[in-house]
């Protein structure tokens, strides 16, 4: 285990904050593509606008990452990977990615922290994975999912492609609408999965720019992802909650 304490980040950073005044976060998603022999990076931007200090807890929802096949040390057969938090940053040397934590100070109001995942494939193979957290403003009692994707070389967007996406309500009830504008592909499909990663539903974009009325009526209370792919390499991932 490896501890860091980061310097809080003050930046001029434009971000879209809720009605409410809590934490609010550059980015819901952050994606990082595997190389192997380096350590490239996830970062998400986290900004106390609530107006007073906050004391912040996150966990573990769900981690589908090379973290430590084996649990024991020293680990051969893993990732290298580093997940870095309000204060901290832990390695998976001595066993699998933290399960969550407490961060021991406040965070002062009108600043901003980064929290991130490295990785780096260490010679074994890349599948693309997610690590899954919930953190929560325990001051306020408000909480938010935030998700860091460790994607596969064969899976990453080609940079050609161009995917304008919006997607309301959120959380959705009994359908999601979804808003997409396509360039420079032939055959995309919509998938949806569920939070443990199994698969929901598969929906072809025909015409490549539209809307598409997704009926979540069936679907259990939870979280889920829509990524949009082109010819098995991913264009596009948000993630979206339903209620009923």
């Amino acid at each position: 285990m490896m501890k860091k304490v980061l310097p809080v980040l003050i930046l001029a950073v434009v971000i879209n904050v809720s009605a409410i005044a809590q934490i609010t976060f550059s980015k819901d998603t952050a994606t990082l593509t595997l190389e192997d022999g380096v350590l490239h990076s996830a970062k998400i931007l986290l900004s106390n606008n609530s107006g007073h200090d906050i004391d912040l807890r996150w966990s573990l929802i769900q981690s589908t990452l090379n973290d430590n096949v084996n649990g024991t040390y020293p680990n051969t057969v893993s990732w290298k990977m580093q997940f870095c938090d309000c204060v901290t940053c832990i390695g998976n040397d001595f066993g699998v990615l933290p399960q969550g934590a407490q961060c021991p100070d406040a965070m002062p109001d009108g600043t901003n922290e980064e929290w991130y995942l490295t990785a780096d494939p260490n010679g074994q193979p890349m599948t693309t994975g997610m690590f899954i957290i919930e953190v929560q403003n325990v001051t306020d009692n408000m909480k938010d999912t935030l998700v860091y994707v460790a994607e596969a070389p064969n899976s990453v967007k080609n940079v050609s492609y161009n995917a304008n996406v919006s997607s309301f309500p959120n959380p959705a009830n009994n359908e999601l609408v979804v808003n997409y504008a396509l360039t420079n592909v032939s055959s995309p499909v919509l998938n949806v999965y569920s939070i443990i990663g199994g698969k929901v539903g598969t929906y072809e974009l025909n015409p490549i720019t539209g809307t598409l009325n997704l009926n979540t009526s069936d679907f259990e209370n939870g979280m889920y992802f829509f990524t949009i792919e082109e010819k098995g390499q991913r264009v596009f991932i948000q993630k979206f909650n339903v209620v009923h």
